[in-house]
């Protein structure tokens, strides 16, 4: 087993195993990089993310606003569930974009913000209709369920501008044992 993000293969750590009637893996942290991801990593069947609820109110949510408050231009949130946090941005100078592949999420995030653009995929480059390139893109909690996480962070900033700002947050493992 090898850290997708750094290729290490020394010293990784098992911090926890998860386990749902579709699906279970380990949560294995590397020491090297610090990310924690899913092993073995295989991609849940889409039916799983696109009918569950896993969505709400994260810590993050506070900390990114602080550094964004007062800025334009163009938000993207990949991963966007049902838009809490994009609906902390509403009306605050960005155009917002969301996209998840839950429908349900998306339809009470469309509900809840209709001037945003959302789509139920999650794939780069965008949709027809969506800016090529973005002043900010916010993934949380999504990249310890991508398989390839540095193809993931590529792409990713193939959208940004020139200075753009990316706000990624995976799983803490710390806070995982006390729950």
């Amino acid at each position: 087993m090898r850290c997708p993000l750094c290729g290490n293969k020394n010293g990784l750590i098992s911090v926890m195993k998860v386990a749902y009637p579709e699906i279970e893996y380990r949560m294995i942290h590397c020491p090297v990089c610090g990310l924690t991801f899913a092993f073995p990593m295989v991609e849940a069947p889409k039916e799983y993310y696109a009918e569950k609820e896993w969505y709400g109110e994260r810590w993050e949510f506070a900390k990114v606003w602080e550094i964004i408050k007062g800025g334009s231009g163009n938000l993207l949130e990949i991963g966007c569930g049902e838009g809490f946090f994009l609906e902390k941005c509403r009306g605050k100078g960005y155009s917002l974009y969301g996209i998840d592949i839950n429908k349900n999420a998306i339809n009470k995030a469309r509900e809840k913000i209709p001037e945003a653009r959302f789509y139920t995929k999650l794939c780069i480059p965008l949709p027809e209709g969506f800016p090529e390139k973005y002043n900010i893109v916010c993934a949380f909690h999504i990249l310890e369920h991508m398989s390839d996480p540095v193809k993931f962070l590529k792409d990713i900033n193939s959208i940004l501008i020139n200075k753009g700002l990316l706000f990624v947050s995976i799983p803490s493992p710390r806070r995982a044992q006390k729950i």
